[in-house]
Parts: structure tokens; C-alpha cells; sequence
């Protein structure tokens, strides 16, 4: 496991001092797909919530 870790240093390493394209996904990509993901879950749960019916109570 050592050895794997220690090999994916050395590739990020790398990669982040000679690409730039890299440096940028790594700083803008985990939000905006946080962002994304927050996003598509809260229209999701607001889809099921127009669909519902009224409770029994409401439509009395």
C-alpha cells in the first residue's frame, strides 16, 4: 500500500508541476461537481414533492 501511495505522490507531483490543465481540474473540479451533485438532489427531491399527491387531510 506504501508503494502505492508513494507512486501516486510522485505522478501528482509531477503532473502538477509540469501541466497546467492538470492544476486546474484539480482546483476547480471537486467543487463544481460537489456543486453539481447538491444540485441534481435537491431538484430531485423537489420533483417528488410537486408530484405528490395532497394528504388527506388537505383535501378535506
Amino acid at each position: 500500500m506504501r508503494l502505492l501511495f508513494a507512486r501516486a505522490r510522485f505522478a501528482h507531483a509531477w503532473l502538477w508541476q509540469r501541466d497546467e490543465t492538470y492544476r486546474i481540474a484539480i482546483v476547480l473540479g471537486p467543487p463544481v461537481l460537489l456543486g453539481l451533485g447538491l444540485a441534481l438532489g435537491a431538484a430531485h427531491e423537489l420533483t417528488k414533492l410537486r408530484a405528490g399527491t395532497a394528504p388527506a387531510w388537505l383535501a378535506q
